[in-house]
């Protein structure tokens, strides 16, 4: 069978993404790229006292709202470097933070308005 995986006609992921964001975040800004153009910006002063993990979250938001924000049913494909960001995304929050559970359901609130999966 090890012979036969490389020649596999049927990959692991077939789906099509109108849209490949990618966002990342640090204790100053954030940044953000989609189909080779980039934004970013600086926290506020309230912000910057913020995790990071609350950090990557925010970024990730802004990312989305640069450039998806006119786009409707269709699915994207949101990259981002930080674990428990992504964690919290794919299970909709979490049971441990609760600031990154309320942002979470924000995200997923503006992506069901505009039926983006």
């Amino acid at each position: 069978w090890e012979s036969h995986i490389l020649r596999s006609v049927n990959p692991i992921r077939q789906q099509q993404y109108s849209l490949e964001v990618f966002s990342d975040a640090s204790m100053t800004g954030w940044g953000t790229a989609c189909n080779g153009e980039t934004t970013c910006g600086t926290w506020n002063e309230f912000e910057r006292k913020s995790h990071i993990n609350y950090l990557e979250l925010k970024g990730a938001f802004y990312a989305l709202k640069c450039f998806a924000n006119n786009k409707h049913n269709c699915e994207i494909l949101l990259r981002i470097d930080n674990t428990t960001a992504i964690s919290y995304i794919n299970r909709i929050g979490g049971i441990r933070f609760q600031k990154l559970t309320e942002i979470t359901k924000e995200i997923w609130q503006w992506y069901e308005k505009r039926k983006i999966w």
